[in-house]
């Protein structure tokens, strides 16, 4: 098979892959999901395990059945889950996150893979093998190499311009996470605390200093409580600001992040994503139109 034909199989599984992790949203929680991080139906490790398999498994042994296929199971099980660490760790070195989280599942290594998608996986490489390549095979015995040629020409040029795109908005996203301040919050709740440490020492300081050193405590305590309350509304002010200047896919992206490399993006992030859903329905439009420019 060319060249171009490879291409072309490899959108079209990024596409099948992204409709399965769709559907598979829907089956789990019930209602529709957009999945992946592009902003188009493309998941494309799905490209990437399609194109490996044909490459490994398009072989005379594989067809006639030299390979057995308990050996295409092992090799698919193996090289999927080398591919799905690799990925994993790729991005959140570029990153600081990853998309996904095994954490909750049994026998994974790092959150990164577990044994039940390893072993779909390997299940997959089977059906691939013996089912999927003959398919692809009758598709391109049959039609034009033009065809073929013309499908990789469109399908590069919609590619490269999705993952350029949301390369940008990804690192954009990544840095108004970095560039939030927490330690306002920190701030906040310690002069908060002393507040309420002033208010409750009030019965103390009646029987040892009178009613003088009650009101120098008290007016300390308001103004410990005013200078926390001015300092969480300023924090809450900043990340409204910060979430209304998130495009829709931006948002999209914060809700599918999963992990992050660090406790300190954790909770900006947690942060981040509480302004988001706490805004209000017309700034989704409002995002949308970002979106689009």
């Amino acid at each position: 098979m060319s060249l171009s034909s490879y291409v072309v199989w490899f959108i079209g599984a990024s596409l099948a892959g992204w409709l399965f992790e769709s559907l598979h949203a829907i089956v789990k929680t019930g209602h529709w999901e957009r999945r992946g991080f592009l902003y188009g139906p493309f998941c494309p490790i799905y490209g990437v395990g399609l194109v490996a398999a044909v490459l490994l498994f398009d072989k005379p042994a594989v067809a006639s059945g030299a390979v057995p296929p308990w050996a295409v199971f092992l090799l698919s099980m193996g090289g999927s889950a080398v591919l799905e660490y690799a990925v994993s760790v790729a991005f959140e070195k570029l990153f600081g996150a990853v998309w996904w989280d095994y954490s909750d599942m049994p026998l994974n290594l790092n959150g990164r893979i577990c044994l039940p998608a390893s072993l779909l996986f390997g299940l997959a490489g089977v059906f691939v093998a013996y089912v999927v390549i003959p398919f692809l095979h009758g598709i391109y015995s049959s039609a034009s190499p033009f065809v073929f040629e013309l499908g990789a020409l469109v399908a590069t040029a919609l590619l490269a311009s999705d993952l350029t795109g949301t390369v940008l908005s990804l690192t954009d996203l990544m840095e108004r996470i970095r560039e939030l301040d927490v330690s306002a919050n920190d701030r906040a709740d310690e002069r908060l605390q002393q507040g309420v440490a002033a208010v409750k020492a009030i019965p103390a300081q009646i029987q040892s200093k009178g009613k003088s050193g009650v009101q120098l405590l008290v007016t300390g305590g308001k103004t410990s409580a005013r200078k926390a309350m001015g300092t969480l509304h300023s924090q809450r002010d900043k990340l409204g600001e910060q979430a209304f200047r998130l495009t829709r896919h931006q948002a999209r992206l914060l809700r599918r992040l999963r992990r992050f490399q660090s406790a300190d993006l954790q909770e900006k992030a947690g942060l981040l994503r509480a302004a988001v859903a706490a805004r209000p329905m017309g700034d989704d439009a409002e995002a949308e139109r970002r979106d689009e420019r």
